[in-house]
């Protein structure tokens, strides 16, 4: 995130953290959005309250899901902050290492996940690139007719996010519905669920592309905002399609 809105600094406060700290947001200065995704388990209760239990005598959880959003400012957005908030920090994962490593490992890690993926990816010379769910297999322009490889495989991931809806995988309905056409909402909304677990998935395997995520998503929610719940909705199909991906690359690799 930091690299992508141009900062150095791994260090976010929210505007009254920044104040708590003794400092202040410069004037003019815009926010980012981060949201929080977090699952998590909760035990049921019968109409009076108390614990239920399975047949073996376990106790009985559904899988929930907890989001919520902040608004944070990067440390060099903002001023008069303490030494100790300056100073900069060491982070798992971002050694230093030269570009053609940089480059490299990534890509190796996004086409790990394609191919651990199984869904057979066609290069055409043409400017689309789909999902069809009738033929489960995605088609995506050559690699040379992007800007950048960040950009081709940003594209690809978004792709790959979309067949994770067939059938026999995570059977979405926006990937199984006869009602499936441009405009309609249930295919605004899968735009939105892939383009949040391509963002998932980019950051993932550490690319960034000039594709905008940020503003590919406001987009999408802009075309649904009748429908209140669907920030809420479209961060939970978004996460278990990443994590479909992510868990099938990962049982493969110890295979």
């Amino acid at each position: 995130m930091r690299r992508t809105r141009g900062f150095t600094s791994h260090r976010w406060l929210t505007f009254k953290q920044a104040q708590d700290a003794g400092g202040n947001v410069r004037k003019g200065e815009k926010s980012t959005l981060v949201t929080l995704f977090k699952p998590f388990e909760k035990k049921e209760t019968d109409e009076q309250g108390r614990p239920m239990f399975d047949e073996q005598g376990n106790a009985v959880v559904s899988q929930r899901n907890f989001m919520t959003s902040f608004h944070l400012f990067n440390v060099e957005q903002c001023e008069n902050l303490p030494e100790k908030l300056l100073t900069p920090v060491s982070v798992a994962g971002d050694t230093e290492e030269t570009p053609e490593q940089h480059d490299i490992e990534r890509i190796q890690r996004a086409e790990q996940v394609v191919a651990c993926s199984g869904v057979p990816v066609v290069h055409r010379h043409q400017d689309q690139a789909f999902y069809s769910p009738r033929a489960d297999r995605i088609t995506v322009p050559e690699a040379v007719q992007f800007n950048s490889p960040a950009d081709y495989y940003s594209t690809l991931l978004h792709e790959l996010v979309h067949s994770t809806g067939h059938i026999s995988r995570l059977a979405r309905e926006g990937i199984t519905s006869s009602s499936r056409r441009f405009g309609e909402p249930v295919y605004a909304f899968e735009e939105l669920v892939a383009e949040i677990g391509s963002a998932f998935l980019c950051a993932e395997v550490g690319i960034q592309g000039d594709v905008q995520h940020e503003s590919y998503i406001a987009s999408w929610l802009k075309a649904l905002k009748e429908d209140k719940k669907v920030i809420f909705q479209a961060s939970v199909l978004p996460r278990e399609a990443f994590e479909y991906l992510i868990l099938r690359e990962q049982a493969l690799a110890a295979a």
